[in-house]
């Protein structure tokens, strides 16, 4: 059976009678979106706003601290690699104001 262009399996549905209409009585969910534009937030997350209205958390951008950042060796023009003098990166959400850097 096809529905406003979707194909609905009604292999499955079941009745006492000879099944002659079925009818949507309400939908838990919003209306189907296209993503129009994105956002970086302050905490790494990456913020979709879709035609429908709503907003999502896509992804996360990984962050990471290090005991001392400046013990940091640059390889790149913009990448750095951990040393013994940084110590090891600590994975995470970034840090609030009042939380231990």
């Amino acid at each position: 059976m096809t529905v406003g262009g979707i194909s609905v399996d009604m292999s499955t549905v079941t009745g006492f009678a000879a099944m002659s209409t079925l009818t949507v009585g309400s939908q838990n969910g919003s209306e189907a979106g296209k993503l129009e534009s994105f956002t970086l937030g302050g905490d790494g997350s990456l913020i979709g706003s879709f035609s429908n209205g709503s907003k999502q958390v896509l992804a996360r951008v990984a962050l990471a601290r290090f005991t001392n950042p400046g013990g940091l060796e640059k390889s790149g023009s913009s990448t750095y690699v951990a040393t013994a003098n940084s110590g090891a990166a600590q994975l995470g959400a970034r840090a609030t104001p009042d939380s231990a850097p």
